[in-house]
């Protein structure tokens, strides 16, 4: 960690009303080696803030921030800044979880805690939650459980008013890890039902910027798209905390964040180019925490129509991207030149060698495809995912493609929403630089967003009965089972690198910087749990 500390004047338009709740940094007092105090509020600044606090219409990584931020999940994963594999997923809501001996059910029991109106955590809550509410609004949610195992037909069975039991189909290794899903969201039921209308029988409306949930946090103020202020709730009744105040600003501008960081108007700062990072080490009073991640950046291809729906296309494609230009060049060389379609943290190999820079082969393949002059290419990309590095990633690959013959025109979505209902909705793009968070850190779920037949998932529409076949025989292997997991996984990543529906670029690290308050380690999502921060 790098410790510096420099500050100047900043012009922030609109920050003041949420920079004020600080009331003013810690200041040093005594020894000159004593550190400064951490202050009880916490000002954190992102790129974007979500239209909207619930977990549908779903603003990738603006929701997720929120979602995880506030943390009313049933567990949580056991998270390690230097291991990307979270070793296990332990209770967070729920006070135990306990996997059957027969593969069948997971049983858990509820912690006795309060909600914003004072109502006690219960079974019927869950349910709600689920059955009612999340599987209704969120169909991701639904297919992601179903996925993982459950039953989404007969989910739950209750004993009582702290305990039941999740219901499965079968057995898979992702069954513990969806209870930490960001959108595995649970809801006080009492609360929400005293808003509901006939028109709107979920209370959804009136979730969209009231909070009733498990957080222990109680909302203060909430402008969407803007900024969110919330409050630790004494009557929660979880484990203490060191920061009672978290306020959240949506601040587009990566200078202006740079400069709330560094004048300790803002105490955590994520989203920055990767050169600001750089950057932001060497300012005194500022820490860079930077997190091994399973987190890749990639080029996602509809392979709809041509000429994307041919593979020769796609590995001329991969090999036309120097990627160790993109990793120096756009990430600032906070990231790592993938060589397969799986995070080297698992260990699978490069497989083939579409991941080999080489234009010559490039341009080779694109003859041989009916393309010896090229084509014209349209790129999408966002700054909300993965980041606003696709300003500078989308310009090199758009140099790259065309030293082969592609020319790329280059097509920016702003909205975090929109670039959501563009990559899982409509499906209106031709390729597209994009990074999904990762919500659950098994490599089998990873699989399967990459190379499933969803829609929900990739939407890049490449279908593959090899792949879909090798996923059905490692999800229903437990994660214990190391060995035999990762020769099925073997397979599945030498087709991907072969195939590739999607083609990696980088792997990238979590990098969070602050200014006199620690943050905790990131989850596997890259989000961070503001009950930790401080601590």
């Amino acid at each position: 960690m790098i410790k510096t500390r420099r500050k100047f004047a900043v012009a922030a338009v609109g920050i003041a009303a949420v920079i004020t709740i600080s009331g003013c940094t810690a200041t040093q007092s005594g020894p000159s080696t004593t550190k400064p105090a951490v202050p009880h509020t916490a000002v954190m600044v992102v790129p974007s803030v979500p239209d909207n606090l619930t977990i549908f219409p779903y603003g990738g990584n603006a929701s997720q921030t929120v979602l995880t931020g506030l943390g009313s999940q049933l567990a949580n994963y056991d998270v390690n800044c230097k291991n990307p594999v979270p070793g296990k997923v332990v209770g967070k809501l729920a006070e135990s979880i306990t996997l059957s001996a027969d593969l069948k059910s997971i049983e858990v029991k509820l912690r006795p805690l309060k909600s914003q109106a004072g109502n006690t955590l219960s079974t019927d809550d869950v349910i709600w939650s689920f059955t009612q509410y999340g599987f209704v609004i969120q169909p991701v949610l639904k297919s992601s459980f179903a996925r993982s195992g459950y039953d989404v037909d007969n989910l739950i069975t209750k004993i009582d008013d702290r305990t039941f039991r999740f219901n499965l189909k079968s057995f898979q290794s992702t069954a513990l890890d969806a209870l930490q899903n960001p959108l595995a969201y649970i809801y006080d039921s009492v609360a929400a039902k005293t808003h509901a209308t006939a028109e709107d029988p979920v209370a959804q409306k009136w979730l969209f910027t009231n909070l009733a949930d498990y957080s222990g946090w109680k909302l203060d103020a909430f402008t969407p798209g803007q900024s969110l202020t919330v409050t630790s709730d004494p009557a929660w009744g979880g484990p203490s905390r060191v920061v009672t105040k978290v306020a959240l600003k949506g601040v587009p501008d990566d200078t202006t964040r740079q400069q709330l960081l560094e004048t300790g108007e803002a105490q955590v700062a994520v989203g920055f180019q990767p050169s600001q990072f750089r950057a932001l080490s060497a300012k005194k009073g500022i820490d860079i925490q930077e997190c091994a991640s399973l987190n890749m950046d990639n080029l996602m291809f509809s392979t709809r129509e041509a000429p994307l729906n041919d593979v020769r296309v796609r590995t001329a494609i991969s090999m036309a991207i120097d990627r160790a230009q993109i990793a120096k060049g756009a990430y600032s060389d906070y990231a790592t030149p993938a060589v397969s379609s799986f995070n080297k943290a698992f260990g699978f190999g490069q497989y083939g060698t579409a991941y080999t820079y080489d234009p010559a082969k490039a341009k080779k393949l694109l003859a041989e495809a009916g393309y010896p002059q090229g084509f014209d290419l349209t790129l999408t990309y966002g700054p909300s995912r993965p980041g606003p590095v696709t300003a500078k990633s989308s310009v090199l690959i758009q140099a790259m493609l065309a030293e082969v013959g592609i020319k790329a025109k280059l097509e920016v979505i702003a909205s975090p929403t929109q670039l959501t209902d563009v990559m899982y909705t409509t499906h209106l793009y031709q390729s597209a630089l994009y990074g999904e968070p990762i919500a659950i850190a098994d490599p089998a779920w990873l699989a399967y967003v990459k190379f499933g037949t969803s829609p929900n998932n990739s939407g890049t529409f490449w279908k593959s009965p090899a792949v879909l076949d090798l996923l059905s025989q490692v999800s229903a292997i437990p994660a214990k089972d190391a060995d035999a997991r990762k020769a099925l996984f073997k397979q599945i990543a030498k087709i991907g690198d072969t195939e590739l529906p999607l083609i990696e670029l980088v792997e990238t690290p979590y990098v969070i910087a602050t200014n006199g308050m620690p943050s905790g380690t990131p989850m596997p999502n890259g989000q961070l749990a503001w009950s930790a921060f401080g601590k």
